[in-house]
Order: C-alpha cells, then sequence, then structure tokens
C-alpha cells in the first residue's frame, strides 16, 4: 500500500549551524541544545541521501512532504530574518527537485510580517508546487488567531493549500509557571521534555487551533484548511465539552465547535503508535480527515507503518490515512 507522510522535517547545514550556536530566544539555549541534539546524529536531519531516503524506503514510505527548521530565525530582525525564510523555501525546493517522485514540501513563512508571509506563500505554491505552509506555533509571543493574520488564511483558502500548525515551546512566563518545579522536585531535563513534547507544546497549540475557531476565521474563510499533529493535541478528547459549555448562542458562530474542527481540521499522528487515539479519532473525526506522519528524525520506528497497516481499521480506511487524503488534499495527481 502506498505511504505518504507530512511531518518529515529537514534543514541545511547553514541553519543547522546557526541553531546551535543560537540563544534561540524564549526556548533559551540549554533547551535549544537538548531539542535540537536529538536530531542531529548522524545527520538525520541534513543527510537526504544516505539517512533519510534509505529510511523511507526501509519502512515503507513512498513520500515526504517535508518542512523545513530554523529555529534560529527568532533571534533575526527586519529583512535578515525575513530572508531565512526564503533562503529556507529555496533550500527546500532543491530536495524537490533532486526527487520529485519522493519529496513535496511545506513552505516556511515570516510570520511577523504577515504581507511578507502572503508573498512567500504564494510564490512556494505558484512557481515552486510547494503543497501548503507549516507554522511554528506562536510568533512573537502572539496566537495566530488575531486579525492581523486573516489575509494570510484568507491567501491560503485562495491558493486552496493548508496550513500545518506544528507545535513550538510555550512562552517563558508559562515554561516557568507551569512546567519547571518550583521546589526541584525534578530536574530541568525533565522540565524541557514536560514543557515541550512531553505535554506542553501539545496543549499549546491545541488551544491554538482551538482560538482559531473561536475567532470566527472558519466563518470567514469556510473553505480554509489546517492540519494539527499528534492525534490533535489533546483537544478532540474535548470536543464535546466545548459544544456544551460554549455553544453557538454564546459563541456567535454559525457552527458548533466540534462541527468546525470535522470539517476544516486535518490530524496526524506524528508518529505516535497509540491504538486508542487511532480508533477514536478515526470514530469521531472520519478516517478521511486523517494523513499520515512519521515526525521524521524525531520518531524514526521501524514499525509506524506496520501499525497502521495491521491495526482492525478497514482497508478503505488503511487506504485514505496512509495515501489518498493526501493525494487528494495536495493534489498530488
Amino acid at each position: 500500500m502506498k505511504v505518504i507522510t507530512i511531518e518529515e522535517h529537514i534543514t541545511s547545514e547553514e541553519a543547522l549551524k546557526s541553531m546551535m550556536e543560537s540563544p534561540a530566544g524564549d526556548f533559551g539555549k540549554d533547551r535549544m541544545k537538548f531539542f535540537m541534539e536529538k536530531a542531529t546524529v548522524d545527520g538525520k536531519l541534513t543527510d537526504t541521501e544516505n539517512i533519510r531516503i534509505p529510511y523511507m524506503d526501509k519502512v515503507g514510505i513512498d513520500m515526504q512532504i517535508l518542512s523545513y527548521i530554523n529555529l534560529a530565525s527568532s533571534n533575526l530582525t527586519g529583512e535578515e530574518r525575513t530572508n531565512t525564510c526564503i533562503r529556507g523555501n529555496d533550500f527546500l525546493k532543491e530536495q524537490t527537485l533532486k526527487h520529485p517522485d519522493r519529496f513535496g514540501a511545506f513552505a516556511t513563512l515570516p510570520l511577523w510580517d504577515v504581507e511578507a508571509s502572503c508573498k512567500e506563500l504564494e510564490r512556494c505554491v505558484k512557481e515552486y508546487g510547494f503543497k501548503g505552509a507549516l507554522v511554528q506555533g506562536k510568533v512573537d509571543g502572539h496566537f495566530l488567531d488575531e486579525k492581523v493574520y486573516i489575509p494570510l488564511f484568507q491567501k491560503a483558502e485562495e491558493l486552496d493549500v493548508p496550513i500545518y500548525f506544528h507545535p513550538s515551546f510555550p512562552v517563558k512566563e508559562i515554561q516557568d509557571y507551569y512546567y519547571n518545579s518550583k521546589d526541584g522536585s525534578w530536574s530541568d531535563e525533565v522540565a524541557n521534555e514536560f514543557s515541550s513534547a512531553g505535554f506542553g507544546w501539545h496543549l499549546d497549540i491545541g488551544i491554538q487551533v482551538v482560538r482559531m475557531i473561536l475567532s470566527g476565521i472558519f466563518d470567514r474563510c469556510p473553505n480554509l484548511k489546517i492540519i494539527t499533529g499528534h492525534w490533535g493535541e489533546g483537544m478532540i478528547a474535548m470536543l464535546d465539552r466545548m459544544d456544551y459549555m460554549m455553544p453557538k448562542s454564546q459563541t456567535g458562530l454559525k457552527k458548533n465547535i466540534s462541527e468546525y474542527y470535522k470539517d476544516n481540521i486535518y490530524v496526524t499522528p506524528s508518529g505516535i503508535e497509540s491504538l486508542i487515539n487511532l480508533e477514536a479519532v478515526t470514530k469521531y473525526m472520519g478516517a478521511n480527515h486523517i494523513i499520515w506522519a512519521v515526525d521524521y528524525p524525531y520518531l524514526m520506528n521501524d514499525t509506524v507503518i506496520d501499525f497502521l497497516m495491521n491495526s482492525n481499521l478497514t482497508l478503505e480506511e488503511k487506504e485514505l490515512i496512509s495515501h489518498k487524503n493526501a493525494e487528494k488534499l495536495f493534489k498530488l495527481n
């Protein structure tokens, strides 16, 4: 069965060097080092020919939709900051040109400049054939539901491409308040994980998606499509509760929160092999709103494809999740 995965990260040697040397803003140098060391062993983030493609062949991945990482760009300003995104997208285009049958790409956007983001998204989609954009959580402490970002989502709807909302560290005040031990009961290493991939950034991005719904963006842009990883970042279990506590009569929206989620949001597993989540999300969202993802190189389990294929889903559901949904959403045919 054909397999397309869509949360698969890559970076250039230039960006990797800047990340390892950067204090990384709210991330903090220790957190940045801890985060990056997981992904840089043996060139997994940068070596396409000797590491990435052999891994794809080994586990049975036909195509990846690549996303570019340069977390250090948050420390830059002005034109220099925007140019890091442009160079990143040019780098992604090089990868897709080398292996057009194995790689597509998401644009990286200079979200601190909405006008530049719209221009760059259009360039990448129309000139480079990119499949949408992947954005890292917030920008400069701001969630993306604020009105200033409406033109970006209108542009994505106009171009008919999705935006993937990927987690990033919560702002420092939230990290310190919720995730650091006040009396040393757990280590800084545990705090790093607790505030990020262990829990914190999942909740952060899940709330971001709900904020998007509450902002009314999907009434304004009914055909806008958002992708969220890690089985919905914990929000799916709460949708019925949100419908009950925040009904249409209160929010002023045209539909219930769960209806927008089922209509406008796509979910990936991000490499998390959880049978409970697979079955629950499929039942709640429908198999036509789930797309497979490995979260390369952070999760490189050899069983990540077998997990789907050996599940109790029907053959039709497996085909939708493994490749048909991606082919339709990204117009891969």
